[in-house]
């Protein structure tokens, strides 16, 4: 992590919305913060601890998630199109609608390790081409809105 503790609490603490790009959140502990709207793209998070994390409308395209602790945490609406969730604990996360962009070259499946991390918490993926990308909408079934 390229933060200290105190700078880490300065920063959670100054006015929103965050603009946190690229930066080096590894391992840190977010536990409960308001990163609401964050623009999130391509930080290192893998292994960050973010279990109830606000990430309402949070942009976190080419993120590194993998092995992060999202347990409750709220992810409406966030941009997680290209993140790397491999090994991301996500279970009780507020997944109600989230954007994902997924490059998809010709001929190819919706990538094997998403399949595997949504089909695992009972989630259903839709997919619409459109210019070399797909949109995937990700629904959880039975869901409420919060």
């Amino acid at each position: 992590m390229e933060f200290t503790r105190a700078t880490l609490y300065l920063l959670l603490n100054s006015p929103k919305p965050l603009w946190l790009v690229g930066a080096d959140l590894s391992e840190a502990d977010l536990r409960g913060a308001d990163l609401r709207e964050a623009d999130l793209r391509e930080a290192d998070l893998h292994r960050a601890y973010l279990g109830e994390a606000d990430l309402r409308r949070a942009s976190l395209p080419d993120a590194n998630l993998s092995g992060a602790y999202l347990r409750g945490a709220n992810l409406r609406d966030a941009n997680l199109s290209d993140a790397n969730l491999t090994g991301a604990d996500l279970s009780a996360a507020n997944w109600f609608s989230i954007g994902l962009y997924i490059p998809l070259p010709a001929r190819s499946s919706f990538p094997y390790w998403a399949t595997t991390a949504l089909n695992s918490q009972s989630y259903s993926v839709s997919l619409q081409p459109r210019h070399g990308l797909a949109p995937a909408a990700v629904t959880r079934p039975n869901a409420t809105m919060p």
